[in-house]
């Protein structure tokens, strides 16, 4: 019996020599990473007045992935026709014909919505068609919240060319940080021509709800060449430029007088006057488009009155500039 109870003995501290052997190996299956801080780039959260720079931003070095694409169109003004609209977009006719086949060109209607097709060679030798689109610069969105949760944002597109460029389309995409989802909204500047070396606005409005963090970038879509002897613009100016800020910088009122360049005999049968409004850093943070409703004769003076509202901050200064075409 002592032989057999010395046997049980030395089994059983060995077994709990083994166990505690076991129990003293045992690992965690995961080791937890600390969270990283997060970057001033991963998301933007909206504030009343933004912090703007007085120089101009530069563009963003990871824009915003597109989401798909949607079919250009465009919308007929007074005074224009199939031929100077495909010539705008550097089309022929019979493409912009076939893209459009319920349209009929001697019943063309202001109005009348128009599909695009995708650009081909345009008919101006001098400047031949690229992949891509004419080479314009532009700036950083600066966005504003509103008050019923939507977002105002604008930037401005530059021409650093040495001709003039129309067919301007751009857009914004605005990317919620928390779900990723990103919406885009498809503008172009409020006037068809942008000179070579100017500088035109663009404006884009994002309906509520607001992200509580997001960020908006924007990109370049279409720009077209426009040939030098084109008959679709008339040269125009302003005179007698008047300004006046409301006492709360919130809005101000553009006056002046638009007449056609010396040497037009042609009249204008559209003339536009575009406001934009400028904060004391030099953002756009307003913008505006008058439409006359009578034609502009060689020689007479076309009188406009505009009042154009701030999106932001108080509004420091105005421009103005015109186009005529006939």
């Amino acid at each position: 019996m002592n032989l057999i109870f010395r046997i049980f003995r030395w089994l059983a501290l060995g077994t709990a020599v083994v166990l505690a052997a076991c129990t003293a190996d045992v690992r965690p299956l995961f080791t937890p990473t600390p969270s990283l801080p997060p970057t001033a780039t991963a998301s933007l959260t909206p504030a009343p007045h933004p912090t703007l720079t007085p120089t101009r931003p530069l563009r963003s070095p990871t824009p915003l992935p597109s989401p798909t694409p949607t079919p250009r169109t465009h919308i007929v003004q007074r005074g224009e026709d199939l031929f100077g609209i495909a010539l705008r977009y550097g089309l022929s006719l019979d493409a912009l014909l076939a893209a459009n086949p319920t349209v009929t060109p001697q019943f063309l209607s202001v109005g009348t919505v128009l599909r695009i097709p995708a650009a081909v060679p345009t008919p101006d030798p001098n400047h031949p068609p690229t992949p891509t689109p004419i080479g314009l610069e532009i700036d950083l969105p600066q966005c504003y919240p509103t008050a019923n949760g939507g977002l105002w944002c604008f930037t401005q597109v530059h021409n650093p060319q040495t001709f003039a460029v129309e067919g301007v389309t751009a857009q914004f995409r605005r990317r919620d940080a928390a779900s990723g989802e990103i919406q885009a909204q498809t503008t172009a500047p409020l006037l068809n021509r942008l000179p070579a070396g100017d500088a035109l606005p663009l404006a884009a409005y994002f309906p509520p709800p607001l992200p509580p963090a997001y960020q908006v970038d924007a990109e370049i879509l279409t720009a077209l060449p426009i040939p030098e002897d084109t008959p679709r613009y008339l040269e125009a100016q302003v005179e007698d430029l008047h300004q006046t800020i409301a006492p709360d910088g919130l809005g101000v009122t553009l006056e002046g007088h638009v007449l056609l360049a010396p040497g037009i005999t042609q009249p204008a049968q559209q003339v536009w006057v575009l406001g934009v409004a400028y904060d004391a850093t030099g953002q756009v943070v307003g913008v505006r488009r008058w439409e006359s409703t009578v034609p502009l004769a060689p020689g007479e003076r076309l009188s406009f009155r505009l009042l154009v509202y701030s999106a932001g901050p108080p509004i420091a200064r105005a421009e103005a500039w015109v186009e005529a075409r006939p």
